[in-house]
């Protein structure tokens, strides 16, 4: 039985969402606020989470940006009053799957809840289809934000001042998901791209929508006024970011994994979208032989809010043997 976690301060909000999903065959677990909740979720396990945004102790983002933080790909549809722009952004940022305004309708609801839980399905479903289990799909998550906290530290020390990078979702993707994105998508990005080989070979990437990586270099180069575009210098300050992060990530997978890795000299792309840049030069006969992981990062920086896209690709026979042998040597160490 798809078992779902409302939580609402208010015992009345908690029902209006609660009967019709009991009346569909759900099972319903309420909690009171975003404390409550997380100790639920550390002891039971949810198909999806609904959840208010004002509530008392811990309320909607911050539970949001914690589950994130501590892993859980649970989707999460966030039931609000609040109709602000910047909270949806905020939410979206933070990794949430849906916002419905309040009050909501018991059908709309139901729809959205069966979306969502079809597109968690299906991710399941690619990543097992690509032969790797849920836990070696978490080992992996966890080994890419053990590199993103590194490149955060790298990054503080450059700056002199505090650099917080998270990554509050991750997503698997097979290459034939991601083309016809590359077909369509004409939004315009940066991206700063990196091949590796060794006994995992791939790709790695960071990218940002154009906005965001003006923002970026205004932040690092001390500007006082955003620039309009980037000149040699402000290129520069996006290619070391990106040499940084990318490099975090990839010497966590080398170092966990006890293998050297070979680095290409990271490029610079401009007005290209990410996905034609990750997908580029790749032979078309190969392509079901890559995993792709796909994540939002979010870099906050003196007090800025900066959106990019983290996206490593590898051949998938390379990664699974050696994600066997972290999950073990994980477990003798606990």
């Amino acid at each position: 039985m798809t078992k779902i976690l409302i939580v609402d301060d208010s015992k009345l909000g908690r029902k209006i969402v609660s009967v019709p999903l009991s009346e569909q065959g759900y099972e319903v677990v309420e909690a009171y606020d975003g404390v409550d909740a997380l100790e639920k979720l550390h002891s039971q396990d949810f198909d999806l989470v609904l959840t208010d945004l004002l509530m008392p102790r811990m309320d909607g983002e911050q539970f949001l940006g914690r589950l994130r933080q501590e892993g859980y790909r649970t989707p999460v549809i966030i039931i609000s009053a609040d109709i602000q722009e910047s909270t949806r952004q905020r939410c979206d940022e933070l990794g949430m799957d849906r916002f419905l305004n309040k009050p909501v309708k018991a059908d709309t609801l139901l729809e959205v809840i069966q979306t969502c839980l079809a597109a968690a399905e299906d991710t399941r479903r690619r990543g097992k289809g690509m032969n790797l289990t849920e836990q070696q799909l978490d080992a992996l998550t966890e080994i890419i934000n053990i590199g993103v906290g590194r490149a955060a530290s790298s990054l503080s020390t450059l700056m002199g001042q505090r650099v917080e990078l998270s990554i509050p979702r991750l997503v698997v993707e097979s290459v034939d998901k991601l083309k016809p994105h590359a077909d369509e998508t004409k939004t315009p990005e940066t991206s700063v791209v990196q091949e590796f080989s060794g006994r995992i070979t791939g790709r790695a990437l960071l990218a940002f929508p154009d906005l965001s990586s003006l923002k970026l270099a205004q932040v690092l180069s001390g500007m006082e006024h955003q620039p309009t575009e980037l000149d040699v210098d402000l290129r520069g300050i996006v290619n070391e970011v990106g040499n940084i992060v990318l490099n975090g990530v990839l010497g966590s997978l080398s170092n966990l994994f006890g293998d050297h890795l070979k680095y290409s000299i990271p490029q610079l792309h401009l007005n290209q979208s990410a996905y034609q840049v990750l997908l580029e030069t790749l032979d078309q006969d190969d392509l079901d032989e890559y995993l792709v992981l796909v994540a939002d990062a979010r870099f906050d920086i003196a007090e800025s809010n900066i959106r990019g896209s983290l996206i490593v690709m590898f051949k998938i026979g390379d990664i699974g043997p050696m994600l066997d042998s972290f999950i073990t040597q994980a477990t003798i160490s606990c």
